[in-house]
């Protein structure tokens, strides 16, 4: 599920450009940490 798509445009080399998609689902990002001292 992707909740939003947010682009932007600036001239660069074709080798640097810089791509990125990362997608993941509500579930996967939640996490528990429990810390006992």
């Amino acid at each position: 599920t992707a909740l939003a798509v947010k682009v932007k445009r600036a001239d660069c080399h074709t080798a640097s450009l810089p791509v990125a998609v990362n997608v993941q689902c509500w579930a996967c990002r939640r996490a528990t940490v429990e810390i006992q001292l």
